[in-house]
């Protein structure tokens, strides 16, 4: 592959990633660039991944400058930002993976840069817009979302980085029996949720097993309503009404979040971001997953594992093939998940804490 003459200095502009899950893939990346001295500007498309991008050590350390990409700030902020991109002489611009939006190369593009940078997906259709890219890195099939974005920054600029083994950026001490739960993940998407009532049973199921251990269960602020049909359902289960056993962490600042699951002696969650919020602070992380692939989105750190429920048509969602990327299940209900039962999840969960 043929660089395009990719000086060895010069600001470079990260475009994404979009969720937090997504930002903590991306660490290995910036943690890379740092050390090659680079100085690297980030551009967030969400609030969300703002917010850890300005406020999280070392992310903070490894980013010279972070720019709001998105409406949280009004119209008139975003327009600020584009022109402040412009008026920077970005040696390269690189979209982050995942990179398969068409608004993606058109912020790529409406921010200037030298270069243009983006992985590519064999096959990937024309009306996702890879065409505005200067330089398309292909991606390489049965490798986490880390590693690929390593091979990006490898690829585009040379910087020569070895392939990482985690993504872990921060450790702190953890709080002995404590079990974080996360039963949710963003609305949009919602098809990678195990059921709700499962998790009250896994609960149960766990506290029975380890009659020690306590548990910090965490919502989101678009998940009031499952917060309340979790609270329901606790209610009906005696065994978990004693004052400390389940604790409901939400409304929480950035800082308290990291730190919040920070604590957690082991934590288990759907394939969401505070699933990597957990993995990337070294804690042992449970990973639910169903349609989605967890080749490239799992828990990445040694102490870490996935439970997958592996049908023949599993994963059918965020896979290599750009063309699949919509979720549409082929069954009545999602059976990768809802066939998942909560004494399979507390075996997994008992084999990672025996480890």
């Amino acid at each position: 592959m043929t660089r395009l003459n990719e000086p060895a200095t010069g600001p470079i502009l990260l475009i994404g990633p979009y969720g937090i899950g997504n930002l903590l893939m991306a660490t290995p990346a910036l943690r890379a660039l740092n050390g090659a001295g680079r100085e690297v500007h980030v551009a967030c498309l969400l609030p969300g991944t703002e917010e850890v991008c300005r406020h999280i050590a070392p992310l903070n350390q490894w980013i010279t400058h972070v720019h709001a990409m998105h409406l949280g700030h009004g119209v008139h902020a975003l327009l600020g930002t584009f022109l402040t991109l412009r008026r920077i002489a970005f040696s390269s611009t690189l979209i982050l993976p995942p990179s398969m939006r068409p608004h993606y190369p058109i912020a790529a593009w409406l921010s200037s840069g030298r270069r243009r940078v983006a992985a590519y997906h064999a096959g990937q259709p024309w009306s996702q817009l890879a065409f505005l890219n200067h330089q398309r890195v292909h991606t390489l099939p049965g490798l986490h979302d880390a590693e690929r974005m390593v091979a990006l920054i490898n690829g585009a600029l040379g910087i020569e980085a070895e392939a990482p083994e985690d993504y872990v950026i921060r450790e702190i001490a953890h709080q002995p029996g404590l079990i974080g739960i996360h039963p949710g993940c963003k609305r949009q998407d919602d098809f990678k949720r195990w059921p709700l009532d499962a998790f009250v049973a896994l609960i149960e199921l766990l506290a029975v097993r380890h009659s020690a251990c306590r548990f910090r269960v965490f919502f989101g602020p678009d998940e009031a309503e499952t917060q309340h049909r979790f609270a329901a359902l606790v209610a009906r289960h005696d065994g978990l009404g004693a004052p400390g056993r389940v604790e409901v962490a939400t409304n929480l600042t950035t800082e308290s979040l990291f730190d919040r699951v920070g604590e957690c002696a082991a934590f288990i969650a759907n394939d969401s971001g505070l699933m990597h919020v957990a993995a990337a602070q070294n804690v042992p992380t449970l990973g639910i997953f169903g349609p989605t692939d967890a080749v490239r989105t799992g828990p990445f750190n040694r102490a870490s594992r996935v439970i997958v429920n592996a049908l023949p048509c599993s994963p059918c969602a965020l896979t290599d093939d750009p063309r699949r990327r919509a979720f549409h299940c082929i069954h009545p209900t999602r059976r990768c998940l809802t066939e998942l039962t909560p004494s399979c999840v507390a075996n997994a969960f008992d084999a990672l804490h025996a480890t």
